[in-house]
């Protein structure tokens, strides 16, 4: 009798060889995940504590690319932003060598982020192009049009604070 006509043998085979494709699929795909969770993660000024990725989202094309990154703000920060505002971000560490401060411009600002100053439309592009969760968009849409976020432009892009729903939110073009 053949080994391959045993009835337990050719299901078994066949999972160790799906096991096989899926382990390094998984493997490549994880690593993707941190290599993307932390070149989001470095334009994050280091005055501003953030945990988890939250969400994120990027459209790339001919021209460039836009999009974001939602980060979790840590209890520390949070506690730190309810205490002393703005100051906190402001008494923070100007540039720290482990953080890409390239195209770093501005000082941080409280919002509201109204369209005298800047316009909206910058926020609107580089959220239109993400795939981020929708309930996202109307908490960062509020928390520009609203006092108590903070925010900082970059050449190409914002980070944008929000304390009372404990996120960071960081957009670029380019």
């Amino acid at each position: 009798m053949d080994d391959i006509d045993n009835p337990i043998r050719k299901p078994l085979i066949c999972l160790v060889v799906v096991a096989a494709i899926l382990w390094p699929a998984y493997l490549l795909f994880d690593s993707y995940t941190c290599w993307r969770n932390d070149s989001y993660r470095q334009h994050i000024p280091p005055e501003v504590e953030v945990a988890k990725l939250v969400d994120s989202g990027i459209t790339w094309d001919v021209r460039g690319g836009c999009g974001a990154a939602i980060f979790e703000l840590t209890a520390k920060a949070k506690e730190k932003l309810s205490v002393a505002g703005i100051t906190a971000l402001n008494d923070g560490v100007a540039d720290v060598s482990n953080v890409n401060t390239r195209g770093r411009s501005g000082v941080w600002q409280e919002t509201p982020y109204t369209v005298e100053l800047i316009s909206e439309s910058d926020w609107a592009a580089s959220l239109g192009c993400t795939w981020i969760r929708a309930e996202l968009h109307s908490v960062i849409y509020a928390a520009l049009r609203r006092a108590g976020s903070f925010y900082r432009r970059y050449k190409n892009g914002t980070v944008l604070v929000v304390p009372a729903s404990g996120i960071v939110v960081y957009t670029f073009m380019g």
